[in-house]
């Protein structure tokens, strides 16, 4: 596995998966010789230009796409028969995603609902606009303020991560 701000490896000898951002296409240009990959998958297609998905490909690989929101090429490319797509049309996993917006006044049902996912061993992500504590003219809660709010309420079960912690720390506390 290789995070953000990890040295890449020398080779991808005995590496037969290789998982990342737009960062690969910048470290495979390094590599000499260069490695020829066998499926390239790539999610989110449409922030991939035309010439990085090139530079991953030989004649050999397979390429597979995947994204909810196709660019204009893409779309034609399907049109015209030139690509051929599967779609799917059922969500592989069966997900309970449910979004409300609340005033301050329904903070009360707020709280009840989340003590009940909690007893139900449900898990929950709040987001907060701040990381640090500071002075505000309209109070916003840190997301530091609110994980001890909620630890007191929840002993043991709040973690909280924000864009400051190194990468390590954010895959611990996510595994957890």
């Amino acid at each position: 596995r290789l995070y953000a701000g990890q040295e890449p490896p020398a080779s991808l000898a005995g590496r037969p998966v290789l998982v990342g951002t737009t960062a690969i296409v910048h470290w495979l240009e390094k590599q000499s010789p260069r490695p020829v990959l066998d499926l390239v998958v790539i999610d989110e297609q449409q922030k991939l230009g035309v010439e990085q998905k090139e530079s991953l490909l030989s004649p050999s690989t397979n390429l597979l796409e995947a994204t909810a929101t196709a660019v204009p090429r893409s779309q034609a490319l399907v049109q015209f028969g030139i690509t051929a797509i599967s779609r799917i049309t059922e969500m592989p996993v069966e997900k309970h995603i449910r979004t409300e917006f609340c005033d301050p006044d329904d903070r009360g049902r707020v709280m009840k609902t989340i003590c009940q996912m909690m007893e139900e061993g449900q898990q929950i992500a709040l987001l907060y606009p701040k990381r640090e504590a500071g002075e505000d003219e309209a109070r916003v809660r840190s997301v530091e303020e609110a994980a001890r709010d909620w630890e007191r309420r929840f002993p043991g079960k709040v973690g909280w991560i924000h864009g400051a912690l190194k990468p390590a720390e954010k895959t611990a506390l996510l595994a957890r």
